[in-house]
């Protein structure tokens, strides 16, 4: 279906019907319906397409400009198929005219170049074929009302009649041997205001092609057939026979007809069957659905005016006739290689391309400095700030104590109940500032990355500095670590036990003195002051072993996308590199209906394109190159 922003051409229609006969029929056919799906992005219900041949054709050659296939429906296409033709030649309505000394095996593959078989195909089947004929001509002739018409969106002209083309090749024996009884058969089902066109190729195309001996012959006799009944008129009618029905010929079989050849009066020559189809199938869409402007006459209306008045040759009125078709392209292959050749540059030397020698080393040093990262000393420091400024300081108080016998368990319940509280609100001090220095020091990573791989070749920069700046982190992080592990002996190392065995000793004296009880608590303390300064210390290095880690893997992921984004890129060049070969591949274009202009200095007209203006573009697009 067209989308609603599609315009449509201004195009009016005629109920049309065109009939293809044998594999160039069906080649015609389906290229035509392809070029009405191209331009209006279906079939015009108005328009009506039917395939005729005594073998199957290979569908979906042909694709819309969106990549769908193009192919014949089921109610398009009708393969006619005689396992035992043999039978028939003895019915009287085909013994008049069937040559005894033609085979009459199977008819499954097609005709074998033999007109006979392919008329006794259509008489075998001729009941199905007239059904299938009428059927598409009843259909197009209801569609004239202007509410079919309005709904489809397309405008129908309000003549009368029905315009039917067959089309074919006068070389084969399905083609040439069916299109007379074809014509016959249509136009018993049509009235006055209606015309058969026939539009045949002639068997130049062919020569060439292996096993095509008698394609001349096929032409010569089909065209004396043509010449024959174009003097059928009321008073000189024939009755045909086809067994189920009679049908009376009292016209011509066709009121124009249009022969096609493989060369044009300057010598040029279509060597190839698929240029021809092509052909054919451009001058029928131009006839079919091109007519520009209301009820307006086409070409077909004064091709017949003309022949119908025109002069005659050697005695005879002109019954043929002939179309051309030319296409005027720009270098279009000139202009795909230049850009394949832009792009690749661009991707090459702007944005992939690996940076000069630059001092990294110094710049991962300014970025850690500025990050507060690089020593660790500022790190551990940073940990244990306080909120109300200036370094934690962890300390043991122990208040007024007895200077008795009971000083030594007041003050190791007092440890034990205060060193619960320390850890608890070390852990939670220390967890804040993590957090704090982790979100300060990811958003800088993030800003680094933002800036440095929105610019030309920033990628390869980006991959070599996060490579060094992890390493760089993993020193930091191995550096803290070593620190915690000798904190950690250092704290073990400390011991609280001598300090508790001399206040016992002065405490349970016969005569305990006051001031020396005091001064062993106090010993106590500095002990206990020592041990849990130590401890914060081993806490700290612990913490700022995790922030390196967490860093690091932060870099990494980075890395890690950056690598994606790298073999993306990557990816991308290569398949341009790719195309790049096809296009040189297909080297100049030798369709003989395809002209291209030759005098367009493309070079000038190049477009310079930096990684600058693509990152610019890129940013207007999704913001950064980072998502």
């Amino acid at each position: 279906m067209l989308s609603p922003t599609v315009v449509r051409p201004t195009v009016v229609f005629r109920p049309t019907v065109v009939i293809g006969l044998g594999g160039t029929g069906y080649e015609v056919v389906l290229k035509l319906k392809k070029r009405f799906i191209d331009v209006y992005g279906s079939v015009p219900e108005v328009i009506r397409f039917i395939s005729i041949d005594t073998t199957e054709n290979i569908q979906e050659r042909e694709k819309s400009p969106d990549g769908t296939k193009v192919v014949l429906e089921p109610n398009e296409l009708y393969a006619i198929s005689v396992a035992n033709p043999l039978p028939l030649t003895r019915n009287d309505h085909i013994a008049e005219w069937w040559p005894r000394d033609i085979s009459a095996a199977s008819l499954i593959s097609g005709a074998g170049q033999i007109r006979a078989r392919g008329r006794l195909a259509l008489f075998a089947k001729v009941g199905d074929i007239d059904a299938l004929i009428a059927q598409a001509i009843n259909a197009v002739r209801e569609i004239r009302t202007s509410k079919q018409a309005f709904s489809d969106n397309f405008q129908v002209s309000s003549r009368d009649g029905v315009e039917v083309f067959i089309v074919g090749s006068l070389a084969g024996g399905t083609g040439s041997g069916t299109f007379l009884d074809t014509a016959f058969l249509t136009r018993g089902h049509l009235n006055n205001f209606s015309n058969i066109t026939g539009v045949f190729v002639l068997p130049r195309v062919f020569a060439n092609i292996p096993q095509t001996h008698l394609v001349k012959s096929n032409a010569y006799g089909a065209l004396k057939e043509i010449e024959h009944f174009w003097g059928l008129s009321p008073s000189n009618s024939i009755e045909i026979d086809y067994g189920i029905t009679k049908v009376k010929a009292d016209r011509p079989p066709f009121d124009a007809v249009f022969l096609i050849d493989g060369v044009n009066k300057n010598g040029t020559v279509v060597g190839r069957p698929d240029d021809l189809q092509n052909l054919v199938a451009d001058g029928l869409y131009i006839q079919i659905g091109s007519q520009i402007g209301l009820d307006a006459a086409n070409v077909a209306d004064n091709i017949r005016a003309y022949l119908a008045t025109g002069e005659k040759v050697r005695g005879r009125n002109i019954n043929y006739c002939s179309f051309g078709f030319a296409t005027l392209t720009l270098p279009v292959q000139q202009y795909e290689r230049m850009k394949l050749e832009d792009a690749q540059s661009l991707l090459k030397n702007e944005l992939m391309a690996s940076t000069p020698t630059l001092d990294l080393e110094s710049d991962i040093t300014r970025f850690l400095e500025d990050c507060k990262l690089a020593e660790a000393t500022t790190v551990l420091n940073a940990l244990t700030e306080s909120d109300r400024g200036g370094q934690m300081k962890p300390e043991f108080r122990i208040g007024e104590i007895r200077q008795d016998r009971t000083a030594l368990p007041t003050i190791k319940e007092l440890y034990k109940r205060q060193l619960d509280q320390f850890e608890q609100r070390t852990a939670q001090e220390l967890g804040l500032s993590f957090y704090r220095l982790e979100q300060t020091t990811s958003a800088a990573i993030a800003t680094f990355w933002e800036r440095s791989l929105n610019r030309p070749n920033g990628l390869a920069y980006v991959l070599e500095f996060l490579s060094n700046l992890s390493q760089k982190l993993d020193e930091l992080q191995q550096g803290v670590q070593r620190k915690s592990q000798e904190a950690q002996s250092s704290f073990n190392a400390l011991k609280l036990e001598p300090q508790e065995e001399k206040i016992k000793e002065v405490a349970e004296t016969w005569f305990p003195n006051k001031n020396t009880i005091q001064a062993a608590c106090q010993r106590y303390k500095e002990r206990a002051d020592q041990k849990w300064k130590t401890y914060l210390h081993w806490k700290r290095c612990d913490k700022a072993a995790e922030l390196y880690g967490v860093l690091r893997a932060k870099v990494e992921q980075i890395q890690e996308k950056c690598q994606r984004l790298h073999s993306n890129l990557d990816k991308v060049y290569r398949d341009i590199e790719q195309s790049y070969h096809e296009v040189n591949r297909q080297g100049s274009n030798d369709n003989p209906f395809i002209h291209t202009i030759g005098r367009i200095n493309l070079q000038s007209k190049r477009p310079k394109v930096t990684g600058e203006d693509f990152i610019r573009w890129h940013r207007e697009q999704s913001q950064t190159l980072t998502n």
